[in-house]
């Protein structure tokens, strides 16, 4: 209860951090109008090392009653092929200006994950006013260059799809570069694939270069994309040996050494300090075993009572068997009367306490008494609330004696989870080059390396409360029951009604976009490294010396219930078998799930009592009630209460607004 209350309160915070900082952010920017886009006027220089130099000059106006500190770009940074890694896109601001007063330069922000970067062309300590303003944006990319057998070419996206009110004019110029002339000019205006054209074509000088000049007709709306592009003679720019991921050893070794370190980290972890205890000697017990020192005294009855053997043996979890075992203590302790059988259905009567016998009660069993109403209830499925209500009151009453068994391991799990998070976080970066592209935002302004890292922290201290735990294990398959039905809601169900292809696509299609260029290897190795955290972080949740010693009395009882090993126990001095050992024991023996093996050793004892005694009295012993199957009656009564291009192709592209 503990865990999921701290497990909660994490993700509370993380989702009100989230929230606060979305707030302060956009607090601005929720009554502001869309900023409108007059004009759009970009140039594109190419040069023999592809490298483009792009200048834009927007012409913005800022709406009445806006508070707008400028303006922003996206910016998709991906490559038109498929380029080694020291030749991946890389994107350079070189000169930014609101007004022809310069502004900063390293405004950057990386959408990690994916290929974009946000350029900020603003003043955050003074507001636009209403009306017409000049941006400049000057910018560096490579890796736009697209290779083709008889020539080469660029394609751009000039104005993006993402202005909220379009853009009213847009232009783009193409300067060839040097002893490189221009041909075969192109453009497409319309949604992304449209081959629709309605865009002037011209020549214009400038020096002894041809450049190609390209003037959309129309508006480009919201949702469209304006893309042109030239071709270029073959040899321009020097055209790059393609990136096999399969031949990058580096990679390959940075992957598999993440993932064989994380492995390493979870066992060593585990191995020093998430191990339980090491099990002492199991030795037969004629007797329940004895509370918990720190207990011991404060209870009147210095031994565990049923509830709680069933309790401890179950990795502190009071299941419906449980409850059976207590219901059979308080029966044979003359608090309540059991009477029926599995074919007629069961009953317990509660019943006052006699005066001159008061057999002390544990504080579970005192507060199912509580629970339990005045006169005759029947266990079956109509009364199941009353049943969960009476569990749920007895599992907060063994709590509270016996809810630190588990060491939290909390920092284990988190170092576990941390240590490759931020390994992979890093390899991320390096391989899908977005390191480079902010590069030289970060020494002069660390805002996004440290938003980066503290993302990665509560990421980190999430997952451990993801990942199931030790005291889940009791029931091996019951962590799993979750997973196993979203695997089934999102991969089984869609391969059923949607071809396989699409299917696949959609899941491996996250997993080029945080890896892309990989092998299966490669991904596998990267994905891996996270495996490994949660395989072992069930386990990192040890047990107390306490609960260990305990566990090992309850099972030397059992096996004296059991009676394995009958001839070596007789040799032991065990107690007399008579009927009054059978009553006290068979609370036990059902907390243990070996009531019929007590039952059998007791057959013909049972047998002869029944013939010979006619009375009616306190103990399930003397009245009409079979306990042969009462355990299986109590579970099932409580279970009831119990998802080749167009437009848009090519590079540049992305979108604006108003910030």
């Amino acid at each position: 209860m503990r865990s999921k209350i701290i497990s909660a309160a994490i993700v509370v915070l993380i989702v009100a951090l989230s929230a606060f900082l979305s707030f302060r952010e956009d607090r601005t920017q929720r009554d502001n109008k869309p900023v409108q886009v007059h004009s759009m006027d970009v140039t594109l220089e190419l040069a023999r090392q592809d490298a483009v130099k792009v200048t834009e000059l927007i012409q913005v106006e800022i709406p009445e009653g806006n508070r707008n500190h400028g303006i922003f770009r996206t910016l998709p940074v991906s490559s038109r092929r498929p380029a080694r890694m020291a030749e991946a896109p890389f994107l350079h601001v070189l000169e930014a200006a609101i007004d022809g007063k310069p502004c900063r330069t390293d405004d950057l922000k990386a959408h990690f994950g994916t290929e974009n970067v946000t350029v900020y062309l603003r003043d955050k300590k003074a507001w636009l006013a209403p009306g017409m303003h000049a941006f400049k944006l000057v910018y560096e990319m490579t890796g736009m260059t697209g290779f083709a057998p008889e020539e080469d070419s660029i394609r751009w996206n000039v104005t993006g799809a993402g202005w909220e009110r379009g853009v009213l004019a847009a232009s783009c110029t193409i300067v060839p570069a040097e002893g490189a002339p221009l041909s075969h000019g192109l453009a497409f205006l319309g949604s992304a694939g449209s081959t629709d054209s309605p865009v002037d074509f011209a020549e214009a000088k400038r020096g002894d270069k041809t450049c190609f000049v390209f003037t959309a007709k129309t508006p480009v709306r919201q949702g469209h994309h304006f893309t042109v592009g030239a071709s270029f003679p073959k040899g321009t720019v020097p055209e790059p040996a393609l990136y096999r991921p399969e031949e990058d050893r580096l990679f390959t070794g940075l992957c598999a050494g993440t993932c064989l370190l994380s492995l390493l980290l979870s066992f060593f972890l585990w191995w020093r300090w998430g191990r339980d205890p090491k099990k002492a000697p199991v030795a037969p017990l004629f007797t329940p075993p004895r509370l918990p020192q720190r207990l011991d005294g404060k209870r009147q009855a210095p031994n565990l009572s049923p509830a709680q053997v069933h309790y401890l043996a179950n990795d502190c979890r009071l299941d419906s068997k449980g409850l059976g075992a207590l219901f059979l203590s308080l029966d044979a302790k003359g608090r309540c009367q059991l009477s029926g059988n599995a074919k007629e259905g069961y009953s317990v009567t509660r019943l006052a306490p006699s005066p001159n016998q008061q057999i002390p009660l544990s504080p579970e069993e005192e507060a199912a008494l509580e629970k339990l109403p005045e006169g005759t209830t029947a266990i079956s499925k109509d009364n199941a609330s009353l049943l969960q209500d009476i569990k749920s009151a007895c599992s907060k009453a063994l709590d509270k004696d016996f809810g630190t068994q588990f060491l939290d391991g909390f920092r284990l799990r988190f170092a576990s989870f941390a240590v490759p998070l931020f390994l992979l976080a890093a390899i991320q970066l390096f391989h899908t080059q977005l390191a480079r592209v902010l590069g030289p935002a970060w020494p002069s302004f660390p805002w996004n390396a440290l938003k980066l890292v503290g993302a990665l922290f509560a990421f980190a201290a999430l997952l451990p409360f993801m990942a199931p735990r030790q005291i889940d294990m009791a029931k091996p398959l019951h962590w799993l029951t979750f997973p196993m039905q979203l695997i089934f809601a999102f991969l089984i169900l869609p391969l059923i009604v949607l071809p396989t292809d699409s299917v696949i696509a959609a899941i491996f299609s996250p997993v080029q976009t945080i890896l892309p260029s990989s092998t299966p290897l490669q991904a596998a190795c990267f994905f891996g490294a996270m495996l490994w955290p949660f395989l072992f972080a069930p386990f990192m949740q040890s047990k107390t010396r306490e609960l260990a010693d305990l566990q090992t009395a309850i099972a030397g009882f059992g096996m004296y219930i059991k009676a394995a090993e009958a001839p070596r126990l007789n040799t032991m001095n065990p107690p007399e078998e008579n009927i009054a050992l059978y009553t006290k024991m068979l609370p036990y023996a059902s907390a243990l799930g070996l009531e019929k093996a007590w039952a059998r050793r007791f057959e013909n004892k049972l047998a002869s009592f029944r013939e010979k005694s006619s009375v009616h009295h306190v103990g399930f012993v003397y009245h009409n009630f079979s306990p042969d199957g009462f355990s299986s009656a109590v579970s099932s009564s409580c279970s009831t209460s119990s998802s080749d291009g167009g437009a848009g192709s090519g590079g540049g592209g992305g979108g604006g607004g108003g910030c």
